[in-house]
């Protein structure tokens, strides 16, 4: 018994590396197993809070929508009543240009201050696909407002300074582009679909 004890002893003796190494290797993998459970958890948490946050701000993209709707309406009346004073006397002929002290004065309508930050948001949680809508939406809305800004800076610069009908008419269908861009995205801001426009 005493021989067989100390045989057991020698081998712990020449294989204590080994045996140490195969211990740690063993500590270290139910280590990685924690770690690993921990990320897959807190990635978990991630996802449904980024989910929760979309839907609050999905429901808020309705207010955000109808300003900008208002906002359109806004310019094309503008450029619509423009347009009306570029008709000649009887009504039948329209005028390419025009003198610009022969104009209503007007301020190029404001985009309300809250809807880009507001769309930033919106694109922060949502999925890609619909991320790229509203980046359409928003370069379209900063190319329109400055397009607008700058046609009624010229109109407000001289009487004398002669503004196109053409100037008008693309102020007027770039606002409606606009308009309609919002509008396309109303059943799914309402939740009345999950499919995106």
């Amino acid at each position: 018994m005493v021989a067989v004890t100390s045989v057991i002893i020698a081998l712990l003796y020449k294989w204590q590396t080994l045996f140490s190494g195969l211990i740690a290797l063993g500590a270290a993998f139910i280590g990685w197993r924690a770690v690993r459970k921990q990320i897959s958890h807190a990635d978990l948490q991630f996802a449904t809070t980024r989910q929760q946050r979309f839907i609050a701000e999905r429901a808020g993209l309705v207010h955000v929508l109808t300003q900008i709707s208002s906002y359109s309406d806004d310019c094309m009346s503008q450029t619509s009543s423009v347009l009306t004073k570029l008709l000649d006397r009887t009504g039948q002929e329209k005028r390419t240009k025009v003198l610009t002290g022969m104009l209503p004065s007007y301020e190029a309508p404001a985009l309300p201050s809250d809807i880009v930050p507001e769309l930033k948001v919106c694109m922060e949680y949502a999925c890609d696909e619909f991320s790229s809508l509203i980046a359409s939406l928003l370069i379209d809305l900063q190319v329109q407002q400055s397009r607008i800004q700058s046609l009624w800076r010229d109109v407000k610069q001289s009487e004398h300074t002669i503004v196109t009908r053409h100037s008008f008419e693309s102020a007027f269908l770039d606002a409606a582009a606009i308009k309609g861009h919002a509008n396309n995205l109303y059943k799914y801001a309402r939740f009345q679909t999950d499919e995106i426009p």
